[in-house]
């Protein structure tokens, strides 16, 4: 059995979501900084008259902020919940794996998974983020 994952870049580290999650994918647009939300909560852009939430990874996994670049994107993903989006440096492609690439005996908060790709190591990412953007709290 294969899956597709959508590869990522997070400073010098590879990371990525399975395809069947992602909605699209569009170059960086002006975040809305929402006051008293968690710092890795960058804010929320309008996609097509929607409020979606922008997570920043890079502070919720500790690594050093990114310099906007041509190569920064937004992926927007889907839940249960709603939709959010996810603050990538770069974008590499969208892989086919082999369930024989894929380790999944990980015991790490954020990772579902590592792929074995011939030129790097990509950490998948679990499949959700609720407790992170508030959603099934019940003080929101």
């Amino acid at each position: 059995m294969e899956v597709q994952i959508v590869v990522f870049r997070l400073q010098n580290k590879w990371y990525g979501l399975y395809i069947n999650r992602v909605k699209e994918i569009f170059p960086l647009v002006k975040i809305t900084r929402v006051p008293r939300t968690p710092s890795y909560i960058l804010g929320v852009i309008n996609l097509r008259g929607t409020v979606v939430p922008v997570l920043s990874l890079h502070r919720l996994f500790g690594l050093p902020e990114p310099l906007s670049t041509e190569e920064s994107r937004i992926i927007i993903l889907t839940e249960q919940e709603g939709m959010f989006g996810v603050l990538a440096d770069e974008i590499s492609s969208v892989t086919k794996v082999g369930e024989d690439q894929i380790q999944t005996d990980i015991y790490e908060k954020y990772i579902d998974a590592f792929v074995k790709l011939p030129d790097r190591v990509v950490m998948v990412l679990k499949r959700q983020f609720k407790e992170e953007l508030g959603w099934g709290n019940s003080k929101n």
